[in-house]
C-alpha cells in the first residue's frame, strides 16, 4: 500500500500547470519548477509521460514498458519508485511522510495518476479544446486561438487556398506574397499582423464570363474538374509530405514543376 491518508481536496491545492509545446515547463502555483530541482532526471520524465497520457493516468507497468524498457524487472520496480519519490518531492515539498500526493497518486492496484485530487492545466489539452472550437466554429479568431496556445510563428503556418487564376491541376507553393484580392487572405493577414507565411495555391480555373466570383468559388465542381479532384488533393498530400521530409525550397521546386490534373 503505497499511502495511507485521502488527498486534501482541490481547493486546497495550486493549479499544476504543464507545458509540453517548446521546452518542457512546470509550475505549482506560482511556483516554477526548473530542470535541476527535480533531483532525478526520471522524475521529470514521468511528471511528462503522465501530462501527455490520455486522461493523465497509466498503469505501473506502462511507465515502466515506456521509461525503462531494457531494465531487469527488479531494477525498473526501482526506478519506478525513485522517479515517484523525487517527482512527488518536488511537486510537494512540505508533504508529509506516507501522506497521500494531490499531484500524483499511485492506486494499490497500480494505477498512477496525475492530478487526480488537484486543478490541472496541460497546453497540450488546452490547444485540443480551442482546436476542436475552431473546427466546430470555423474563424479566423478561433484558428488563432488555438494557434497561439501552439506558440507558432507565421514561417511554421501553411496556408492552403484555391486560386482563380490558376487552371485546375496546378498547385504553387510560396514562401510569402501578396493577399492578391482573397478576402480570407486579408482577414489572415490583419490577425498575423505579416504576409510573410508559406502558401499552397489550388488552382480552380477562371471563372465563366458574367458569373459572380463568390458563386463560383461556392458552387460545385464541373464534370471536368471532378475528374481532376482526386489527382489535386493527392498532389496537396504529396507537397505538404515533401514539405516536411524535403523542406520548404526544395518541395516548392518539385510541386511547382509538376502538373497534377
Amino acid at each position: 500500500m503505497e499511502t495511507t491518508n485521502r488527498p486534501p481536496g482541490a481547493g486546497q491545492c495550486d493549479t499544476l500547470v504543464v507545458r509540453l509545446f517548446g521546452s518542457f515547463q512546470v509550475c505549482v502555483g506560482a511556483r516554477s519548477i526548473h530542470e535541476p530541482v527535480w533531483g532525478r532526471r526520471d522524475a521529470c520524465r514521468l511528471v511528462k509521460l503522465l501530462a501527455a497520457s490520455p486522461q493523465h493516468r497509466l498503469h505501473r507497468e506502462q511507465v515502466i514498458d515506456r521509461l525503462w524498457p531494457d531494465r531487469p524487472a527488479r531494477s525498473a520496480l526501482t526506478a519506478f519508485r525513485s522517479a515517484l519519490h523525487y517527482a512527488r518531492r518536488t511537486l510537494e515539498p512540505d508533504l508529509a511522510r506516507h501522506s497521500r500526493s494531490a499531484y500524483l497518486d499511485l492506486t494499490a492496484d497500480g494505477w498512477l495518476s496525475l492530478c487526480p485530487a488537484a486543478p490541472l492545466w496541460v497546453d497540450a489539452d488546452a490547444f485540443e479544446a480551442a482546436a476542436n472550437a475552431a473546427l466546430q466554429q470555423p474563424s479566423l479568431a478561433t484558428c488563432r486561438a488555438a494557434l497561439d496556445l501552439y506558440k507558432f510563428t507565421p514561417a511554421e503556418l501553411l496556408v492552403i487556398y484555391d486560386d482563380v487564376a490558376l487552371p485546375m491541376g496546378t498547385l504553387r507553393l510560396r514562401p510569402s506574397g501578396s493577399a492578391g484580392g482573397h478576402n480570407g487572405l486579408r482577414s489572415l493577414e490583419s490577425h498575423l499582423g505579416t504576409r510573410d507565411y508559406p502558401r499552397l495555391r489550388i488552382g480552380i480555373d477562371p471563372k465563366p464570363e458574367r458569373m459572380d466570383l463568390a458563386d463560383y468559388v461556392l458552387g460545385k465542381f464541373s464534370p471536368d474538374q471532378q475528374t481532376k479532384l482526386p489527382a489535386v488533393l493527392d498532389g496537396c498530400i504529396e507537397a505538404i509530405e515533401l514539405i516536411r521530409r524535403e523542406g520548404f525550397d526544395k518541395a516548392m521546386s518539385l510541386v511547382n514543376a509538376k502538373n497534377f490534373g
